[in-house]
């Protein structure tokens, strides 16, 4: 298995991941239950992927596979807001509990799942 193919097969998983969340944040604000130890810590493996998503996207352009794609440009915009959209939702949020941030959760999360599908989309 070539590293393209693992950077594409970890963007279909970050893309998954990130949507399950979206929808489990929407179901907690719909329920009124606070941000909890359990979903701070989903929040933690999905940036963890991302990152890792990234880091091996920047080993994949080192290489040279770079060059395959139509936009480059465009897929580093996307791959940095990508990397940076958790945290900055939690630094506008200041970590709060209420459980209206779950409603701002799920946003970022689907406004996140879109640029990650935007990264596959300009991958190919």
């Amino acid at each position: 298995m070539t590293l393209v193919t693992i950077h594409a097969r970890l963007a279909n998983t970050a893309v998954l991941f990130v949507v399950i969340m979206a929808l489990w944040s929407f179901w907690k604000f719909l329920k009124k239950q606070k941000l909890d130890p359990n979903f701070s810590g989903a929040l933690v493996v999905a940036e963890i992927l991302i990152l890792a998503q990234s880091a091996l996207g920047a080993v994949v352009a080192v290489t040279g596979h770079f060059a395959n794609l139509d936009r480059p440009s465009m897929h580093i915009l996307y791959g940095i807001v990508s990397a940076l959209t958790i945290p900055a939702v939690y630094i506008f949020t200041k970590a709060d509990e209420r459980y209206q941030v779950m409603l701002v959760y799920g946003a970022s999360l689907i406004f996140l799942a879109f640029i990650v599908w935007r990264l596959m989309v300009t991958g190919t």
